[in-house]
């Protein structure tokens, strides 16, 4: 690798450590956030809901914007955009200005994502792409954090700010390297491929898109919602509940640095399967309100879930041809933010449909979780079978 390749490389993982920070900050501000805005807990799900359809929308379209722009053109646009939305977020005054400032958060972040793991993929190995994602996973325990500071000390606005401005120095980071991105052809087989349908419509590529859309369902749903679990079910301290978090995401990082050392010994399917066995124990050991077994359960199911997203990402070229495997990457992309958005739809509809209410849906939550990591068991012994 040359000199300007390893550069592009750190400022590679140096952007998914701040991708990460404000995507699991807000588990830990929303609770403020809503007494400041004056609505319930189930209100946080528009939130989510808005900013995963944002990104989901982006991540559909991001052969378009890459043929139609460089890759450095895409991430300066699109990190400027995050940073509006940040910045949106610290300075509303009512809750309109906030479902507002989440539009162009959610655009700049999905094609942020998009993009750069495109770009990793087609210039980089493996292994690198799994520590990408630990990277991520640095700033998600990075985000918690430095809200729980905020909140704690402060205030949720002030870290909100100052995400704001770990984004600007990225994208400073990306203006003065425009020049060195190397660019390299767009496939023609992407989310948009006329021929979609006729080659999406078999059960492995189906099965594979619900994978993807339950996983981040549960991954999600452990992240955002199990602070409040904490704080308004369990009665915990903010301050203990911060740290369960923070534990959660440090523990996703580090299996993801381990699964990039050892998954190609082990094979990527073992680690699927393993981890989901980990996560599913370390879900069971949540149902104890004991700080130990907290921080022993969100430990473990971090650790199960930690090297089952690159590694069903790095197995698709294995499951699929070669064109298909592209068609199929892109619309787990897509189904992976539209998972976010399912979940975060549940607890908006919730008080409409009767499954979950206000005062219920806290209960419910773990039991979802439990019942989201079976049905991925599921789907990944199908997978396994058909391909």
């Amino acid at each position: 690798m040359n000199k300007s390749g390893l550069f592009i490389l750190i400022i590679l993982y140096v952007a998914f450590i701040s991708l990460g920070l404000p995507d699991q900050a807000f588990g830990v501000a929303w609770p403020d956030m809503r007494r400041f805005f004056g609505q319930p807990l189930d209100a946080g799900g528009m939130i989510i809901f808005l900013l995963a359809m944002m990104s989901a929308f982006t991540s559909f379209g991001a052969g378009w914007l890459r043929k139609r722009l460089s890759i450095a053109a895409v991430l300066i646009v699109s990190t400027f955009l995050t940073v509006v939305g940040m910045l949106g977020f610290a300075l509303s005054p009512v809750w309109l200005v906030l479902l507002v400032a989440v539009l162009p958060y959610g655009l700049g972040a999905g094609a942020i994502d998009a993009c750069l793991n495109d770009y990793v993929a087609k210039n980089y190995s493996s292994r690198q792409m799994n520590w990408l994602h630990a990277c991520w996973g640095i700033g998600a325990s990075l985000g918690p954090a430095i809200m729980t500071v905020a909140v704690t000390r402060f205030n949720w606005q002030k870290g909100y700010v100052f995400i704001a401005v770990l984004q600007m120095i990225l994208l400073l980071f990306f203006v003065f390297t425009r020049k060195m991105w190397k660019e390299t052809p767009v496939s023609a087989a992407s989310a948009f491929d006329s021929s979609l349908p006729d080659k999406f419509w078999m059960p492995a590529p189906l099965l594979s898109a619900a994978f993807f859309f339950v996983y981040t369902a549960a991954e999600f749903s452990l992240s955002v919602w199990f602070y409040s679990v904490m704080v308004e079910e369990y009665r915990i301290s903010p301050a203990l509940a911060g740290s369960v978090v923070v534990a959660y995401w440090c523990s996703l990082m580090c299996g993801r640095f381990l699964v990039g050392i050892v998954s190609d010994r082990l094979g990527n399917r073992k680690v699927i399967t393993g981890g989901l066995a980990v996560a599913a124990l370390g879900i069971l050991l949540l149902f104890s309100a004991r700080p130990f077994m907290l921080f022993c359960g969100v430990g473990l199911a971090g650790l199960g879930l930690s090297g089952i997203y690159p590694s069903m990402m790095h197995e698709t070229p294995q499951r699929f041809s070669s064109r298909l495997a592209s068609v199929v990457t892109g619309v787990q992309a897509a189904m992976a933010a539209l998972g976010v958005a399912g979940f975060a739809l549940c607890h908006v509809l919730a008080p409409l449909v009767g499954i979950f209410i206000s005062q219920t849906s806290l209960a419910c939550f773990l039991p979802c979780a439990l019942v989201m990591i079976s049905v991925l068991a599921l789907c990944n012994w199908q997978l396994n079978r058909l391909t």
